[in-house]
């Protein structure tokens, strides 16, 4: 089969499809252009096959795991579903070798990419917003489909604000480890960042204070941590303390709403999650029931109880558990972990990490922009790793 796109291009193409949602061409389900482009993944891969990657080892070594699941529950099995699931990771394998085996991508045009990308998200949710503030709440040609009451608050290039706010988060923390890859130094200076991104950070800024979405300023403190070092620790953590207790009398509701979830997230009460904030429940609460519910002696724990069974047995999200235990069981979701550290993630202790755990829910779905920010993420360990080698190298001659 031949491949008409350039490698660059392709690899491009399926990053921007997992990070983006066009709501009136993709519908808000499961999308039938991400699906058909996933099911033409193999034959790419097959086209541009050079080694076995750790890619292809880990995904495969998990979709055995599923595999086995499955089997045990087979009376649970559903082909759709399976079928989704193993449509994304070797959608992942190929992306992922296009990248490492092929070197599709240069770190000036990948950086080049998540600038255009978040300019995108940005000028979107400008024209959402105009549109909204003249009263039009439906305008499918820039992807708003409907009002949802959060003043300006607008879902941009994703299927909700939430959305937006967890892809423009991982597109800023891989700009800024790009521009530390290509400066070479030790720590990026946020001078640096906005002397050559200005109107891409002001942008960046601008939708994550206004787009309506509590998930957003998560996002704007894990980016903060980037920044922080021992010297202004102190100075940071005051700031951030007073800012915390200033909350109250600051009329602005996702600054209410992330300080109300957070404080409930502490109690570790289901019912005070659910009252605090039922969009937030939905994530925090698989997170909550995972450590205070999980029995390692049962079987269903290992091996899962079969597909939707965090569905069927759960009302209103209260019980359910992180990833695919519930579906696939622990040792499942384990490889899953391993899959995703191994390909993703260059330091277990990093942003990336804080981000798979608290905006990605801790696990991997059949949820399209979870994949692009591991796309994302596999990318940015790809250059970091290359700089990194090459500059041991010119060290040691």
């Amino acid at each position: 089969m031949k491949i008409f796109l350039k490698k660059k291009d392709t690899a491009i193409v399926f990053l921007v499809l997992m990070c983006v949602q066009l709501i009136p061409i993709e519908g808000y389900g499961v999308s039938n252009v991400k699906f058909a482009a996933m099911c033409v993944s193999p034959f790419i891969w097959i086209n541009s096959f050079k080694t076995l990657s750790k890619a292809f080892i880990w995904g495969g070594i998990y979709l055995l795991a599923v595999l086995f699941s499955v089997i045990y529950n087979s009376d649970s099995f559903r082909l759709s579903t399976v079928g989704y699931k193993t449509a994304f990771v070797i959608m992942f394998i190929m992306y992922y070798d296009l990248i490492y085996s092929n070197r599709a991508l240069t770190l000036n045009y990948y950086i080049k990419v998540l600038r255009t990308l978040i300019l995108a998200y940005t000028i979107c949710l400008v024209a959402q917003q105009l549109a909204i503030i003249v009263g039009v709440h439906s305008l499918p040609i820039i992807n708003l489909m409907y009002y949802l009451n959060r003043g300006i608050g607008s879902n941009s290039l994703a299927l909700e604000p939430s959305h937006a706010a967890r892809i423009l988060t991982v597109l800023m923390l891989v700009l800024m480890r790009m521009y530390k890859a290509k400066f070479g130094s030790s720590k990026l200076k946020l001078s640096e960042l906005y002397k050559e991104n200005k109107w891409v950070i002001l942008g960046f800024l601008w939708s994550m204070l206004t787009m309506g979405s509590g998930t957003a300023f998560v996002g704007l403190a894990f980016l903060s941590l980037y920044f922080i070092k021992k010297q202004t620790a102190l100075i940071i953590s005051l700031v951030f303390l007073v800012f915390y207790f200033s909350i109250p009398y600051i009329d602005f509701k996702p600054f209410n709403r992330a300080k109300v979830v957070f404080e409930a997230s502490l109690t570790l009460d289901k019912e005070t999650v659910m009252d605090a904030d039922d969009s937030a429940a939905s994530r925090i609460l698989p997170m909550i029931n995972t450590i205070i519910e999980l029995d390692f002696t049962e079987k269903e724990t290992w091996f899962g109880k079969g597909i939707d069974a965090n569905i069927i047995e759960t009302t209103n999200s209260k019980d359910q558990i992180i990833g695919d235990i519930s579906d696939y069981g622990l040792i499942c979701y384990i490889i899953s972990l391993i899959f995703v550290f191994v390909c993703c993630v260059n330091r277990i202790w990093s942003l990336e990490t804080l981000i798979i755990i608290f905006l990605l829910g801790a696990g991997i779905g059949n949820i399209a922009y979870n994949w692009g920010i591991l796309m994302l993420f596999t990318t940015s360990k790809y250059f970091s790793s290359i700089i990194r080698i090459n500059s041991q190298q010119i060290k040691k001659s």
